[in-house]
């Protein structure tokens, strides 16, 4: 199935394109991008932030989790990377990111959820319990971009020196 902003789903899910909810957020920030090329390393370090107490509630009692689809087709690169509360960074070997990257966070439910129910629900589903499947999607962010694996023009300070020349006549 190919996640994207126009992605419906027949249960809630908590995201700023689906208006599932009234109140709550799931936002993903990527902080920075460090790239070393001595070890040829990506690192993303990031923060996010799951501001709805139900689904917030599921990922601290484990049953379900966070990750990232991590996508860069210049090199195949299609994966799923599963992450923890407290994580604010990740680590990709050199070559594995090239180009332009895609990263787009979710929550799913890593156990079946029986009586699932929230104050910020929208009218549609508030009067219900819900019960969603081991491996439903719960929760989508924004998707992000950005470009790695290139190196970067120098900064134009350390390019360039300007300095008085006295031996120039004037008006030269």
């Amino acid at each position: 199935m190919k996640i994207n902003d126009e992605s419906r789903f027949p249960h809630p899910v908590l995201s700023g394109f689906t208006g599932d909810y009234s109140k709550g957020d799931f936002s993903f920030v990527i902080q920075e991008i460090e790239e070393i090329w001595e070890k040829g390393l990506v690192e993303i370090h990031f923060k996010f932030t799951i501001a709805e107490e139900s689904i917030l509630d599921l990922v601290n009692c484990g049953k379900a989790n966070i990750g990232l689809f991590v996508t860069c087709l210049e090199t195949y690169h299609n994966k799923f990377e599963k992450i923890d509360l407290e994580q604010t960074s990740i680590s990709f070997t050199g070559g594995v990111l090239h180009g332009s990257v895609r990263v787009r966070p979710l929550i799913w439910t890593d156990k079946k959820v029986d009586g699932f129910s929230s104050e910020n629900l929208h009218k549609d589903f508030a009067s219900e319990h819900l019960s969603f499947a081991q491996g439903t999607i719960i929760a989508l962010g924004e998707e992000v971009t950005f470009s790695a694996g290139r190196q970067k023009f120098a900064k134009m300070e350390t390019i360039f020196t300007l300095a008085k020349n006295n031996e120039v006549p004037p008006g030269q």
